[in-house]
């Protein structure tokens, strides 16, 4: 989903990237504030609105960049946009690579497909029922860059890569966050259920099943994940049910996540709410939202947001520091990046620049 802010925290919204040691998907994200006026875009602060005009390249970063904070900001990984716009790590040199593989025809550029991507982006669910049934990176949000670099050329970003392919890289002889070449290769085929998935990365899984290790542990193929009502253990993530039901540890089976003041065990982590706002309560054991930032909490069964985890000592809810804030090596996780051992203060990888 090229263009789309993204974090942690497993909240199937969006992701952040950066390709695997591997060659996997160079993930998304961008510099922020390159985005220039918003013209027919939109208003970058809310990350464009919906149904507006196609989205041109100079534009196209920031209101995707805004749009996934939008998102993340509403279903509870960030406190407001400015906060993950500013402390949101994204890919170092995606889009200033891309402006210019698309100026030199490297890349294809579809604004209309950026529109749609970013009105599809913005509108998001935050409910994992609803959200396993909008799914925008397997629509307008694949086929916003189409690449023209042929399976063996030279590449930096899997968007560069034709016919769905992606940028292998050997990550182990280049630095994190520099420009690191790389050589195109063909996307691998996708097999069905039964199908062999022993050699990881040369065969994909089809849609509804996944790679499961065989009984005597040296051959893996590709196994349906688990459906309603199917047995399941709780123990193992072999075969997981299907997105978005959960291996419910009480009855061994997988069951439907509850709306918001549905029962819930607190022994599932929240997986059993279907709203990602939801945390279960441990006194009346019903699907609650989450409560706000200094807040009192229980270590161990959290009601705190992502951005504010319970502080064992304090058991209150605590911000954590956003990008440029003073922070301790040796204590809370930045809200963005990493905290430098010199300044001590939250940074962020630097992102600028093409790669050329």
């Amino acid at each position: 989903m090229a263009g789309l802010v993204g974090c942690g925290g497993g909240n199937g919204i969006t992701g952040t990237g950066g390709s695997t040691s591997t060659g996997g998907s160079t993930g998304t994200g961008g510099s922020i504030g390159t985005g220039g006026s918003t013209g027919t875009g939109g208003s970058i602060a809310t990350g464009g609105a919906a149904g507006g005009g196609p989205i041109p390249i100079a534009e196209y970063e920031a209101l995707a960049l805004a749009a996934g904070c939008n998102v993340l900001v509403r279903c509870g990984l960030y406190p407001d946009q400015a906060t993950c716009l500013s402390s949101d790590q994204v890919v170092p040199h995606l889009y200033d690579t891309l402006v210019a593989d698309v100026a030199s025809g490297k890349v294809l550029y579809d604004p209309a497909q950026g529109r749609a991507c970013v009105d599809a982006t913005n509108t998001l669910p935050c409910t994992r029922t609803a959200l396993a049934a909008s799914n925008p990176d397997d629509a307008s949000c694949d086929v916003v860059f189409t690449g023209t670099v042929a399976a063996g050329g030279a590449c930096f970003l899997d968007e560069e890569c034709a016919g769905g392919g992606n940028c292998q890289i050997d990550y182990t002889s280049c630095p994190s966050g520099e420009c690191c070449p790389g050589s195109c290769v063909a996307p691998p085929p996708t097999v069905g259920p039964g199908g062999d998935c022993s050699t990881y990365g040369t065969v994909t899984c089809a849609a509804g099943t996944t790679c499961t290790v065989d009984a005597n542990g040296s051959t893996a193929s590709c196994q349906a994940t688990i459906a309603l009502g199917g047995a399941c253990v709780a123990a193992t993530t072999a075969i997981p049910c299907t997105y978005p039901l959960y291996c419910d540890k009480m009855s061994g089976t997988c069951k439907a996540p509850a709306s918001t003041g549905g029962a819930c065990n607190p022994a599932e982590d929240a997986l059993d709410c279907d709203t990602q706002t939801d945390h279960c309560d441990t006194t009346t054991l019903v699907c609650t939202p989450m409560v706000g930032p200094g807040s009192s909490c229980d270590p161990v069964y959290s009601a705190c947001p992502t951005y504010a985890p319970c502080d064992a000592k304090t058991r209150t809810c605590v911000v954590e520091p956003a990008v440029g804030q003073a922070c301790d090596p040796t204590g809370a996780f930045c809200q963005g990046g990493n905290c430098d051992s010199t300044s001590m203060t939250c940074t962020l990888m630097p992102t600028a620049g093409a790669c050329s």
